[in-house]
């Protein structure tokens, strides 16, 4: 019954949870070798600690994948709204872009070789997800669901508003 449910809910929840952490400390140890790699090559009187250096990698996760509880408490007072939910992971969505390109920006002018290496490629990853991350987010969701491209066009036609029509949205 309720409680099975509940407890259904609760195991998928620390399943989320988990994953998410995964990727965190993933991209933490990938952030912090390429700091390491970057700040091997300064001059000795240049170099950071490595404590510094842990520091700097934490920053760019807390900034460049999403940290719900950074979310401005307007963005979260929204979802008490009747037309959707999802505002916290728009706002996230843009507070990650935003420093991922910030981030880029300042790493291909630095100077030094290796960041320059990752700010390009951080830059071309972030132009990649802006760009096609609404097709994959309306594709992934009309596969989770089993959403047909007949469904799918059928919704746009007769359940949204003229001016909508040709946006992306999540087929749930």
């Amino acid at each position: 019954g309720k409680t099975k449910a509940l407890s259904v809910a609760k195991f998928a929840e620390k399943l989320y949870v988990a994953e998410d952490d995964l990727w965190r400390i993933a991209g933490f140890n990938k952030e912090l070798q390429t700091l390491k790699q970057a700040n091997d090559i300064l001059p000795v009187a240049q170099r950071k600690t490595d404590d510094l250096l842990k520091q700097e990698a934490a920053e760019i996760i807390r900034n460049t994948m999403p940290t719900y509880s950074l979310v401005a408490p307007a963005a979260k007072g929204l979802r008490k709204l009747p037309i959707g939910n999802f505002f916290s992971f728009h706002a996230e969505q843009f507070r990650n872009m935003y420093h991922s390109l910030i981030r880029a920006r300042g790493e291909i002018f630095s100077g030094n070789e290796v960041l320059v290496k990752r700010g390009y490629q951080r830059l071309a990853g972030a132009t990649t997800i802006g760009l096609s991350g609404g097709v994959a987010m309306t594709e992934a969701t009309k596969f989770a669901f089993g959403v047909s491209n007949e469904q799918h066009e059928a919704v746009k036609k007769l359940m949204l508003p003229e001016w909508s029509k040709n946006s992306k949205f999540f087929s749930l």
